[in-house]
């Protein structure tokens, strides 16, 4: 709530995974490993009875797979959703699935693996589409989308392919035609990492 006693709700949804706990007796436990933002609901007038819900903002989170990271235009083209995370570990390269627990007895993964909580998500942000409403939320006109890129460069050493936000671009939407805007890139530079090591002067 602002000072205008206007509220803004934020709403999430979470990645519950498991570790395996051995005190007292052997068993996994559950626990929050990750949380992304899925809705926010704009300029309630609590002061005012009745007031009625004007604007919303969604976020969509999808799978952090290589298959959708390949689509050239996914402002234009929706991609066909990522396959299984446990039977393609491969399609997540930068997701710690050996880190992954269901929770089930036959889940044989946990052994020895996972002692501890550990704080990850599989997801990454998609898109963001925001509407109005003239009618207090029982219907809902979209404003504007947001259309993420994402990539999976392969930087030297050994740490491996890692997210990487690609460019975002933005569709209007109103009485007339909608607006493709132009693509906004980030672009980045290979940089020796700025760790220091025993012996470094510098």
């Amino acid at each position: 709530m602002d000072a205008n006693e206007v509220e803004n709700a934020y709403f999430y949804d979470k990645f519950v995974n498991h570790y395996r706990s051995i005190v007292g007796t052997d068993q996994p436990r559950a626990y929050d490993a990750g949380s992304y933002l899925t809705r926010i609901e704009y300029g309630r007038a609590s002061q005012i009875p009745g007031a009625l819900l004007p604007a919303k903002v969604e976020l969509k989170c999808v799978g952090r797979c290589v298959e959708r990271m390949a689509e050239a235009d996914p402002l234009g083209d929706e991609p066909p959703p990522c396959p299984g995370i446990s039977s393609n570990p491969e399609s997540y390269p930068d997701v710690p699935t050996d880190l992954m627990y269901d929770g089930t007895a036959a889940d044989s993964d946990c052994a020895g693996m996972t002692y501890y909580p550990t704080f990850f998500t599989t997801d990454m942000l998609w898109d963001i589409k925001t509407y109005v409403s003239n009618d207090g939320g029982n219907t809902w006109n979209p404003a504007m989308q947001y259309q993420t890129k994402h990539g999976l460069p392969n930087p030297d050493g050994t740490i491996g392919k890692t997210l990487w936000f690609d460019y975002i671009q933005r569709m209007g939407y109103g009485d007339g035609p909608d607006q493709r805007l132009p693509v906004i890139n980030f672009n980045g530079e290979w940089l020796d990492n700025q760790v220091g090591a025993c012996g470094d002067s510098g």
